[in-house]
């Protein structure tokens, strides 16, 4: 792949914060690991649980971006609250509201969600 001609790398772990299964690469999580491998010859996009304020900074240690899915389908106002430096929602709250559900796939979630909202 280092051979590729990318803009860039995302990797989605579901998790920013996830360790590997390997004893051998626990020290940190994958993220870093990848970012330590790439060594800045493209730009890394983290992306897995970002939530909020503290989780960006975090992933921007490792990452040269951040990519959000569930909290921006949670809340459209997302990145302007944390560029704004606005406190964002719960979103392990919003998860565990049986309405936010994606229990039907992601349309099913935004028909229920956004669309019954407007």
């Amino acid at each position: 792949m280092s051979e590729k001609e990318l803009d860039y790398l995302h990797i989605s772990l579901n998790d920013y914060k996830r360790l590997s299964v390997s004893k051998d690469y626990q020290e940190k999580t994958i993220l870093a690991y990848v970012h330590d491998k790439i060594a800045g010859r493209l730009p890394l996009v983290g992306v897995g649980s970002v939530a909020n304020q503290e989780d960006v900074k975090n992933v921007l240690n490792d990452a040269e971006l951040v990519a959000a899915g569930q909290a921006l389908l949670h809340d459209l106002n997302w990145g302007q609250k944390i560029l704004k430096n606005q406190p964002t929602e719960d979103l392990q709250a919003l998860k565990d509201n049986p309405r936010h559900q994606m229990a039907d796939g992601l349309f099913g979630f935004v028909k229920t969600f956004r669309m019954d909202d407007h």
